[in-house]
């Protein structure tokens, strides 16, 4: 068994919280991913951590009722790469949510895990 793991850290510029924000970030293994008995990759994503910052009128804010939403979702694409799509939401109570001037901004990383094959053919 040979675990890989690729770090993937993606600021978020300020932007309002209209819609969720998404961004997808390559990444490779220098050997092909191992395939489990029913011919799947042995590959998954998991978020690491992520912090995200509210803003009123571009202003970092504290603001009581929020609602956050991160995830992230992979696709594989060969046996050695892939993407990760990273999504995130900060938006205030729907009452306000209407109300311009509400954004955020923030970092979010993602954790690539992967089991290799051992490189010997």
């Amino acid at each position: 068994m040979a675990l890989a793991f690729r770090e993937i850290e993606v600021p978020i510029g300020p932007r309002d919280c209209s819609a969720a924000w998404e961004h997808d970030e390559k990444f490779d293994f220098p050997r092909k991913i191992k395939v489990d008995d029913n011919d799947n990759l042995v590959v998954d994503v998991a978020i690491k951590a992520y912090d995200l910052e509210a803003l009123a009128n571009g202003n970092p804010t504290e603001f009581m009722v929020w609602h956050d939403k991160v995830s992230v979702e992979l696709t594989t694409s060969g046996h050695r790469s892939g993407s990760v799509r990273l999504s995130a939401w900060l938006r205030p109570h729907p009452n306000y949510a209407a109300s311009s001037g509400y954004g955020f901004r923030g970092t979010v990383k993602a954790l690539v895990i992967a089991d290799l094959e051992d490189g010997h053919t």
